[in-house]
């Protein structure tokens, strides 16, 4: 039973290093405000023509389209 103690102690401590050690990752993050974020957000969704919302750009030219397949297509009849 003792042993038992000293196991659980043992990965206790293991998970608290754990968390401390992703703690310290964490705060090295350079962080930017949600303010922010949001503005260059709404600057890439109005300047990014996007293929899967045509009611918003209208058909694209397959050039821009990143979804397009790529290569020979191959049609059995």
């Amino acid at each position: 039973r003792i042993k038992m103690a000293g196991r659980a102690q043992t990965d206790r401590l293991e998970k608290l290093r754990k968390a401390n050690d992703q703690l310290k990752r964490e705060a090295g993050l350079e962080r930017i405000k949600v303010s922010e974020a949001a503005k260059s957000l709404i600057k890439f969704c109005s300047e990014t023509k996007d293929p899967l919302v045509p009611s918003v750009w209208g058909k694209l030219d397959d050039r821009d389209n990143h979804y397009r397949e790529k290569g020979a297509k191959c049609t059995i009849l």
